[in-house]
């Protein structure tokens, strides 16, 4: 019977450090790729919405900005919720008004404030009636 050599203390060890630092790089380059894409990605809405005036395909695109921001940062994105049924307003918007009312109250449900968009609706009527 044979016995195979038992592998060093120190090599087992090197082992475990280079598994650690691969671990490591791999996090540390995957993370900034993520951040980097969802800035410019927002930058480019913000661009797109600067080129598109005061119509309809703004009030979509403040809504995709606000999505965006949604998660990370609650207040931006109802800032820009807000900004967005005001304009939805003037235009006469009304599913981009709708939209915007649902998903800023999604956002205040989130952060635990849920009677925020209560009270716009039940003051103005249906929101619904004429979305079609």
């Amino acid at each position: 019977m044979r016995l195979e050599p038992r592998p060093q203390k120190g090599a087992r060890t090197r082992r475990r450090y280079e598994a650690y630092c691969s671990s490591f790089l791999i996090c540390f380059v995957l993370t900034p790729g993520y951040a980097i894409s969802q800035d410019s990605r927002a930058d480019s809405l913000r661009s797109a919405i600067d080129d598109a005036g005061n119509d309809t395909s703004a009030v979509s695109l403040l809504l995709k900005l606000a999505a965006e921001y949604g998660e990370n940062e609650p207040d931006s994105a109802i800032s820009i919720y807000s900004r967005a049924i005001q304009l939805a307003e003037v235009l006469d918007f009304r599913p981009g008004l709708a939209q915007a009312y649902g998903d800023r109250g999604s956002i205040y449900a989130g952060i635990g404030v849920v009677d925020k968009e209560l009270r716009p609706i039940l003051c103005t009527g249906s929101s619904a009636k004429g979305l079609s």
